[in-house]
């Protein structure tokens, strides 16, 4: 029982934040945005998506635990 509660206990805020980061559609701006290694800034990602960046930039924070988006250049 431990060892599968924390994994179980993410579940939801994972899937919260890959609907928040389909539904805006943030991996189409990044691919548009051309930044290539450098990313894109998340205030830029926020005006682009219309989410606040702080917001969007905790989602996206979680969605980085799990290796979907990524968060500086890095870890890459």
């Amino acid at each position: 029982y431990g060892v599968g509660l924390p994994l179980h206990s993410t579940q939801y805020e994972e899937s919260a934040c890959l609907q928040v980061a389909l539904s805006a559609r943030v991996a189409d701006h990044v691919r548009d945005a051309k930044a290539g290694a450098a990313g894109v800034h998340i205030d830029k990602l926020g005006s682009a998506t219309g989410i606040p960046g702080p917001k969007l930039a905790r989602a996206l924070r979680i969605l980085a635990t799990d290796h979907i988006f990524c968060e500086g250049w890095l870890w890459c």
